[in-house]
């Protein structure tokens, strides 16, 4: 939870190079808390505490950034392959004390929702605290939710 920078390191773990300070200007971080890669090589960074997603190209050179108004804090990021989207999770508390959850933030490529699934959308089960996230081959989507303690699995309805 210190660290404000991107470590790119070889698939044999040799360190290559590093971007990233801390801050709230394009590539800058307080608390990177989420990473994934499309298939460009495309760097996406949950920003925790700045409440963004910045993205990145393979060199670390930045490119875009999606700033969430709806939560205090954008807890994590994954690319989901199959559908060429991109999601994130966010967190939401009134003052202290009142939960009110975690949403699904479902991007398009130029940055716009598409559509928010949980707290504010369509999903009437327990209030969830998700903390981490990530899209299988088939596009199911899996979420660590820490306020519950479980993993919960969604996948996608086709119509």
């Amino acid at each position: 939870y210190g660290n404000s920078r991107v470590m790119h390191f070889s698939k044999e773990g040799h360190f290559l190079s590093q971007w990233g300070s801390k801050g709230d200007k394009p590539g800058e971080f307080n608390i990177p808390h989420g990473i994934d890669l499309d298939e460009k090589g495309n760097v996406f960074v949950a920003d925790r505490e700045n409440n963004r997603i910045q993205e990145f190209d393979a060199n670390g050179k930045f490119l875009m950034e999606w700033k969430n108004e709806e939560a205090q804090q954008l807890y994590s990021v994954a690319f989901d392959r199959k559908y060429q989207q991109l999601l994130g999770i966010d967190y939401l508390t009134i003052g202290t004390v009142v939960i009110k959850g975690s949403d699904i933030i479902v991007f398009n490529a130029n940055g716009h929702i598409l559509n928010r699934i949980g707290r504010s959308g369509s999903y009437d089960g327990p209030v969830c605290r998700y903390h981490d996230i990530s899209v299988d081959n088939e596009g199911s989507i899996y979420l660590a939710d820490i306020l519950g303690n479980r993993i919960q699995k969604f996948r996608r309805i086709t119509r």
